[in-house]
């Protein structure tokens, strides 16, 4: 039994592999603590009313627009893809589909230093760029960035110093960005802009005069695939340039323009869904997710997706959700998604394995007239015959399909069986019975007929996996949305009404490391015995399982420390630490399911890394 390459299994205990019925895990047998929440639900779907106060779109008439302007000096265009690249494209990672490459600069462009004194209305060359006053006095630096044969570029703002001023991002075509504001130092990772849906990206930056700004742009994200610019696609011909039959992996798909209404409550759920593009590494990927609502209706822009897309909060900084994104008419030519709304940035709250989920908060509000879908935390793991219901965004070999819908039948036992690290109960199996699901479609949420989640898409398991039309030979499985609860009830129900069952989840502060989807508590105390000082180390957290601590200064950093669940390797929970110091410390590790606690103890002097794979059941 092999699982499909719609999701990645990040660690090696976590290989797909057949499971013998008799072994599939019930529901919350195997889940921390039992800590489950019984018959808590919101409604499905609900309308968000409109912003009064919506923040005004950037426009072309907030520009200098000087693209016609630039000299040849001031247009920095990188090489075609290398062979090498074009192949790193094309290369499945993580089981999602990638849609882009980071290119670094050969020099990067740096716009740095007091700005020269110009008479109002002159222009010249600058940093790379064009410089240019105007009649009131402020200055406008314009570059432009040239990736052949993209589709869509973002910008890495490696450094950025710029009180007072105003950022943005455009093309020729009209699409623009912006304005960005640096009036405080940005994260250590840099910053990406909105995508830009064209081979090329002006920047213009606007400053008072007086002022002394700096800008660095040291890579882009190269993006491609003909349905990110609207190419004219279509279901036909999207598979493959090469080719006039849809590969047979996608025939059963269907286009959501094509679902009647009366199907399932489309309409409004269509409103709630978004596709996702993040950076990691090297590349850019895509997912689909949702917005979740809570039980107080605040309307908080909360959006659910899978962990195996990211669970770190770099790529959630990188997020850029694109919402609406439908094709006006059933299977016609694709539109551009440059000209759906989206929004930029988030703030990851909660990720974990467990169930496959992770938890941001947007940056930026959705759209107005957005859904926020309901939820419920009854285990429907084992609710057999029930119908359950997706929009998602799949992703071929071309880029990303608009919406497409599946219909999907829950299975009491899945056949032809689990797959090894995924039981049932803290996932749902199901089989298709309507359209289907691929690459780009994870995280996607599945919902009752109401429009409550449920769960949210991992992947399929089976023996034939390549082909995401064979429901036969292939189950659906998408994280239990019962077993995530308990890690997310403090954003989605801050009430508490009908709060969880069971122990509390960890709460992360300076000195609190929280790991593997909240449930392990890590603190580290350290000593200096002979200079007599001595305390507690600062946390920083680096991903769900993952996060350091540093004693004497942020920058000198002391002790790294992982926490993995290898249950289905050998039925524990797994910690591990590695040393940069041979400071004392002692590390104190709690199982906040149970109250179980762990200390590991290192000596002055030492240096030492450790892996306990036998730390908590």
């Amino acid at each position: 039994m092999t699982v499909s390459r719609t999701f990645f299994v990040r660690r090696a205990l976590a290989i797909a592999a057949l499971v013998a019925l008799s072994s599939s895990v019930s529901a919350g047998a195997d889940e921390p603590g039992g800590s489950r929440v019984r018959g808590l639900s919101i409604p499905g779907a609900f309308y968000e009313p409109a912003r009064t106060l919506a923040a005004r779109p950037a426009r072309l008439s907030d520009l200098a627009f000087a693209a016609e302007r630039l000299t040849a000096s001031e247009r920095h265009e990188l090489a075609p893809l290398t062979n090498d690249e074009r192949r790193d494209l094309a290369r499945s990672e993580k089981g999602l589909r990638k849609v882009g490459l980071v290119r670094r600069l050969e020099s990067a462009v740096r716009l740095a230093g007091t700005l020269p004194s110009f008479s109002r209305g002159s222009r010249g060359s600058w940093s790379g760029g064009l410089l240019e006053q105007d009649e009131e006095g402020s200055m406008t630096w314009t570059t432009a960035i040239v990736s052949p044969g993209a589709t869509g570029i973002r910008l890495l703002i490696g450094e950025a110093s710029a009180p007072g001023g105003r950022i943005y991002v455009y093309s020729k075509s009209g699409e623009v960005h912006g304005p960005y504001t640096f009036d405080r130092a940005i994260a250590a990772e840099g910053f990406w802009t909105n995508t830009v849906f064209a081979d090329e990206v002006f920047v213009e930056a606007q400053f008072p005069a007086s002022s002394a700004p700096r800008l660095t742009i040291a890579a882009i994200g190269h993006l491609e695939g003909g349905t990110l610019a609207g190419a004219g696609l279509s279901p036909q011909s999207a598979d493959s340039p090469m080719s006039t039959e849809a590969s047979t992996s996608t025939t059963c798909f269907v286009d959501a323009s094509c679902v009647a209404t009366s199907e399932f409550g489309l309409e409004s759920a269509s409103h709630a869904v978004a596709t996702l593009l993040f950076h990691e590494g090297s590349s850019f990927y895509a997912c689909s997710g949702g917005l979740v609502g809570t039980t107080d209706h605040s309307f908080e822009p909360y959006l659910l997706t899978a962990n195996h897309c990211f669970g770190s909060q770099s790529s959630a900084s990188s997020l850029e959700a694109v919402f609406n994104y439908r094709n006006p008419t059933c299977n016609g030519p694709y539109p551009s998604m440059s000209s759906f709304p989206r929004t930029l940035g988030s703030t990851l709250l909660a990720t974990s394995t467990t169930s496959d989920f992770t938890l941001v908060r947007l940056a930026q509000a959705p759209p107005a007239g957005s859904y926020f879908l309901g939820w419920s935390t009854d285990d429907y793991a084992h609710s057999g015959g029930t119908s359950i219901y997706r929009l998602s965004y799949p992703a071929p070999d071309v880029g990303i399909w608009p919406q497409y819908y599946s219909r999907h039948a829950i299975s009491s036992i899945p056949s032809p069986g689990t797959c090894r690290g995924y039981a049932q109960g803290n996932f749902i199996y199901s089989k298709d019975t309507l359209g289907g699901v691929g690459e780009g479609s994870s995280g996607a949420p599945v919902l009752l007929g109401d429009g409550r989640i449920v769960g949210q898409l991992l992947g399929a398991c089976g023996s034939n996996v390549d082909d995401d039309c064979d429901s036969m030979s292939n189950s659906t499985v998408d994280g239990s949305f019962a077993v995530s609860y308990p890690q997310i009830a403090q954003w989605l129900n801050p009430s508490g009404v009908g709060g969880p069952v069971g122990p509390s989840s960890c709460t992360p502060n300076a000195t609190t490391l929280c790991l593997n989807g909240n449930r392990f508590k890590v603190e580290v105390s350290w000593r200096v015995a002979s200079q007599g000082t001595g305390g507690s180390g600062t946390a920083v957290p680096l991903s769900g399982d993952t996060g350091y601590f540093w004693f004497f200064s942020s920058g000198n950093v002391e002790l790294v420390v992982k926490a993995l669940d290898g249950r289905a390797v050998n039925g524990y929970y797994w910690i591990f630490y590695g040393a940069l110091s041979d400071v004392e410390y002692t590390i104190t590790v709690t199982d906040t399911s149970n109250g179980a606690v762990k200390t590991y103890s290192n000596l002055q002097g030492q240096m030492a890394s450790r892996a306990d794979t036998a730390a908590f059941r």
